[in-house]
């Protein structure tokens, strides 16, 4: 970026040995001069990020060979074919790479169709609708028409060369588009390495095939956000080595998880969200050595805490939300502390609320998680995602989904249980904490002065308990809280004055007959009833209070000549803060 600006000029004697051209992010306006297209040796016109206007023509263009050509994010209008009355028998255009995001364009450019050795070609971000034409499978390897109206499509033939396709945030409906049951993952029909249908209208069930051990190359399946239902197809799990990515949030997936893990699995996400899955989880997830996040919540599994998976190096994100899990939540006896081991090494978030656990916390259970002690490099590595990995969480007594895994986001969410017991004072040592939801359960006792070191915590939530004792003078050394609620319990005393604390409304420390002060109106009224207790909130009935933070923090999947898919998470959001301190 060089901050130019202004028009281009059409320039006489164009070289015949320039390259390269990159004019990507300025400020450069009017037309794209048809001089371009006479550099004969032009192999790559970079134009993305300005301010280009009028028509694009294409036709000129034929004449470079292998020409990668972008031009993405300018209100420009393509030339057709017809615009020139393009005779078909004539030579056809050998651009090879064409990328023309967010440009506005309402059809495909009818241009494209003369250019047979067209191999990547990105229309996303645009207002095209109607039926993907059936030309377009030709020769591509890579095709990427996410975010537009697109509403049909024909089936993918069985000799296509694809290896990117991404068709996410369109209309389609109907079936997933693909020509014969074995098609979508027996990998000797086609080499799919990225596939994501993403938030459509697709209906049906996933056809169900053989993945031969020697043909694999799927490693990403976005599905989420559609109408699905069925079973998920034990091919999905046995057999396909390759798969790192599999995301069928929010469908209407049925039936219990095949416990059929392959022993050389590579999953990295597993999404299972906002199913209608039941029975218990698979215990040979723990072949899954590279599992960063596991999401089923919303769902009806039965199980018990799942601690089999602490020893998972890199599981990052545990979310069991929304189910019928049960019982305590134990880590096994047998831990050396003087090797230093733990258990959950790399955990960033736990959300274990919405279930049965019950049962005294134990103080092992916040020991275990190492990584929450002083914070990580939290960089998913390697991980290939599609357009939106969402995880919710309850943050000011609401739902909040989180589009993207926020990066430095470290959450413990237990609310809505049946937990008893104190709270265990180690909690006061996960110095890289964000969000604590303990509310809606039966814990008793004071509540510990160790949370005053909590120096991170942005959200403490213990409303709803059974807690007795005054609030600690130390929890006034969370410099960070920016919500808090301790109401409806039986605290007592005065509510401590200065720093976070001038700040919170009377709400956070209501229905506590004993507590008196500051912003409370009264002083406490020894025969002032408890207020009945609240509903227990649920994924259902809580839409009403749904507070949407959009923290996109966009997962980018990168792709060249090889085709390698890596995404880096990156914070882009900076102003979380501010708006999780506005009070409703």
């Amino acid at each position: 970026m060089n901050n130019l600006s202004g028009p281009i000029a059409e320039f006489n004697n164009p070289s015949a040995t320039l390259t390269d051209v990159d004019l990507s992010c300025n400020q450069l306006t009017g037309a794209v001069p048809n001089s371009f297209s006479q550099l004969t040796a032009l192999s790559h016109l970079a134009l993305d990020s300005n301010n280009f206007t009028g028509l694009l023509d294409l036709i000129p263009y034929f004449r470079q060979m292998n020409l990668e050509l972008t031009a993405s994010y300018n209100p420009l209008l393509p030339a057709t074919a017809e615009d020139h009355g393009y005779n078909t028998s004539g030579n056809n255009g050998s651009i090879s790479w064409l990328e023309l995001k967010g440009c506005s364009l309402i059809r495909i450019p009818s241009a494209l169709r003369y250019l047979p050795e067209l191999n990547i070609l990105n229309l996303s971000y645009n207002r095209i609708g109607g039926r993907i034409p059936d030309w377009i499978w030709r020769s591509m390897k890579s095709l990427s028409l996410s975010h537009n109206n697109f509403t049909t499509m024909g089936q993918i033939p069985e000799n296509t060369t694809m290896i990117f396709l991404d068709l996410s945030f369109n209309k389609l409906r109907g079936a997933v588009p693909f020509p014969s049951a074995g098609f979508m993952l027996e990998y000797s029909n086609n080499g799919f390495t990225f596939i994501n249908l993403a938030n459509n209208k697709l209906s049906g069930t996933l056809p169900y095939a053989d993945c031969p051990s020697d043909h694999n190359s799927l490693r990403n399946l976005d599905l989420p956000g559609n109408n699905l239902n069925g079973s998920i197809p034990p091919y999905l799990l046995k057999g396909c080595s390759d798969l790192e990515v599999l995301n069928l949030r929010g469908n209407h997936f049925s039936g219990t998880w095949p416990d059929e893990m392959d022993e050389l699995c590579q999953l990295k996400l597993v999404d299972l969200h906002g199913n209608k899955l039941e029975g218990p989880l698979p215990r040979s997830l723990v072949k899954c050595k590279d599992l960063q996040v596991l999401d089923v919540g919303g769902n009806n599994f039965v199980d018990v805490f799942p601690a089999w998976l602490r020893n998972l190096p890199d599981l990052r994100l545990l979310v069991l939300r929304s189910n019928k899990f049960y019982g305590p939540v134990s880590i096994p006896a047998g831990k050396n502390h003087s090797t230093n081991t733990s258990y959950f090494p790399s955990i960033q978030m736990v959300d274990l609320a919405g279930n049965g656990f019950t049962g005294v916390i134990p103080s092992e259970f916040f020991e275990s998680f190492k990584s929450m002690v002083q914070g990580r490099n939290n960089t998913l590595d390697g991980m290939v995602f599609g357009e939106a990995e969402v995880v919710e969480v309850i943050i000011k007594q609401q739902y909040m989904e989180i589009l993207e895994v926020f990066s430095d986001l470290v959450v413990i969410d237990l609310s809505n249980n049946r937990f008893s017991g104190p709270i265990p004072k180690t909690v006061g040592n996960l110095m890289a904490l964000i969000v604590l939801n303990m509310s809606h359960n039966a814990l008793t006792g004071g509540i510990p002065g160790e949370l005053g070191r909590l120096s991170r915590v942005e959200s403490l939530d213990l409303s709803w308990n059974h807690l007795t004792g005054e609030i600690p003078r130390e929890l006034v050394a969370m410099t960070s809280l920016e919500w808090l609620t301790l109401s409806y319990n039986n605290l007592s005393g005065s509510i401590p004055s200065g720093s976070q604390f001038s700040t919170f409304p009377s709400s956070s420390f209501q229905g506590n007959p004993r507590l008196y002060g500051c912003p409370l109106p009264v002083r406490y009224n020894l025969t002032q009833p408890p207020p009945p207790p609240s509903q227990v909130p649920n994924e259902a009935s809580a839409s009403h209070n749904f507070e949407l933070i959009v923290l996109w923090l966009l997962v980018g999947c990168g792709y060249g000549f090889g085709f390698a898919l890596a995404v880096v998470l990156h914070v882009v959001c900076t102003g979380r803060r501010k708006k999780m301190a506005h009070e409703n």
